[in-house]
């Protein structure tokens, strides 16, 4: 499993995800959904970020981060947050990669 997809299980957007037992125990009730892009970093050439639409108040980016812990290593964990009203969409309804980059390059919160 990659990086993407256990940063996308742990917040939950994930589709179908309601059909697996442990979904609910697994999400943070504070992100509605979420992507993990990279985005442009001068240190380390690309950065992880995550591109999420909050439910009630915004995390900030050391919560998220804690709450990755225990599945990804520390150099794997997002270094960045993005915090959007809704996530940009293709017309199939998939999310648009190019626009979520574009959203990355300006993080609201980098570690």
């Amino acid at each position: 499993m990659g990086l993407t997809e256990l940063v996308v299980q742990r917040f939950g957007d994930v589709e179908n995800d309601e059909d697996k037992p442990d979904a609910k125990d697994r999400r943070l009730p504070q992100v509605a959904e979420c992507a993990v892009v990279g985005a442009p970093d001068e240190t380390w050439g690309q950065r992880v970020t995550v591109v999420a639409v909050p439910r009630g108040e915004r995390l900030p980016l050391a919560t998220l981060r804690d709450a990755l812990r225990e599945a990804l290593p520390a150099s794997a964990l997002p270094r960045a947050v993005r915090w959007v009203d809704a996530m940009p969409l293709t017309g199939p309804g998939k999310h648009d990669r190019g626009a979520l980059r574009r959203l990355a390059t300006e993080p609201d919160e980098v570690a």
